[in-house]
């Protein structure tokens, strides 16, 4: 990944990327998997310093395919009592 890359990959986490660059971004990221890590990695660095609670990747992954599993298999119920 070259420099120009990272740069617009910052700005687009940074919310000041320009159209060309969010498409550039989104262009590379089809072919390469390394613009996701590296975009993943600055959303962890902003999170941290905005002091919000990370969450793995993987872990959220596990968590949302158990989710769409319960999903559509569990039907809703309401558990106020109320008929």
């Amino acid at each position: 990944m070259n420099e120009t890359l990272r740069n617009s990959i910052s700005a687009l986490v940074d919310q000041e990327a320009s159209e060309f660059e969010a498409r550039k971004v989104l262009n590379a990221s089809k072919s390469r998997s390394e613009v996701f890590g590296y975009w993943a990695k600055f959303h962890a660095v902003g999170s941290a310093m905005r002091g919000e609670q990370l969450v793995d990747g993987s872990l959220l992954d596990r968590i949302n395919a158990t989710l769409d599993g319960q999903a559509a298999t569990a039907p809703i119920s309401d558990s106020s009592g109320v008929k």
